[in-house]
Order: structure tokens, then C-alpha cells, then sequence
């Protein structure tokens, strides 16, 4: 059994794709250099994960050196800096944030909240970033 043709589903496909004619289309050329400019960047992203694969690697050994006490006598003026080769090494240390107890969490909240509603904190404007990441 054959289904004869919906006449208002046709003219609406008809009048769409007429509607698709009449919009501008971006060169292609814009999509070809756009490719060949992820291609690039795909291509120092994966020698930048190399690289920084082999400074883990190369700190992860001072780091063994330094905690064994080997690296001490080579101390620039007994500070926790090291130079040599045209690079300056400085052991740096940072703060750890803090831990709160649930309450205490609780009672940040509230006062951040208090001082949004009450316009005493102001968001800082949004900015814009590239973020560009390895497919794998």
C-alpha cells in the first residue's frame, strides 16, 4: 500500500529549503585555515605534554636528592637555591588552605551570601580564556 504524499508537509520542505538558499554561507576557506590552526596547536600541545612529562621527571630526581640531604652542600649561600648551567632552581614553599568543620563552612556561607544579597561583595567581571586540551 503506497501513501500518497503529504502536501502540507511537501510545501513546508520546499519553503525550507528555498529558506536555506537565502542564508549566507561562511567561506570555506575561514573553515580550512581554522583546521589548519587546530593542527598546529594540537602539534605544540603534544610537545608541550612531552616536555613537561620530562621536567616531572627531572624535578621528581632533585626532589628524591634534595629530601636524601645531596643537594645541601651545593646550596647557593645556604639559601634553598641552586645555580648552574644558566638556571637559577629555588625550593619554594606554599601555604596549604584551610579545613573548616561543617559548621563553621556553614556560617562562611551564610555571611558570603549576607554580603551578596546586601551588595557588600561585588562579582568581579567575567573574563575569556583559550583552554585548549588533548583530544587523547
Amino acid at each position: 500500500m503506497t501513501s500518497k504524499p503529504n502536501l502540507k508537509q511537501s510545501e513546508t520542505i520546499s519553503r525550507l529549503s528555498g529558506t536555506a538558499r537565502q542564508i549566507q554561507q561562511k567561506p570555506i576557506d575561514n573553515q580550512q585555515v581554522i583546521q589548519s590552526l587546530l593542527g598546529e596547536l594540537r602539534g605544540v600541545k603534544e610537545r608541550l605534554k612531552a616536555l613537561k612529562q620530562q621536567e616531572d621527571a627531572i624535578l621528581a630526581n632533585l626532589t628524591d636528592l634534595f629530601s636524601s640531604g645531596l643537594m645541601d652542600d651545593a646550596k647557593d649561600c645556604g639559601e634553598d637555591r641552586w645555580l648552574g648551567n644558566g638556571i637559577t632552581l629555588t625550593r619554594q614553599t606554599r601555604q596549604g588552605s584551610w579545613d573548616y568543620s561543617e559548621a563553621c563552612a556553614n556560617r562562611i556561607k551564610e555571611l558570603q551570601a549576607a554580603d551578596i544579597e546586601s551588595g557588600a561583595a561585588v562579582r568581579k567581571p567575567e573574563s575569556h580564556y583559550w583552554r585548549a586540551n588533548l583530544a587523547n
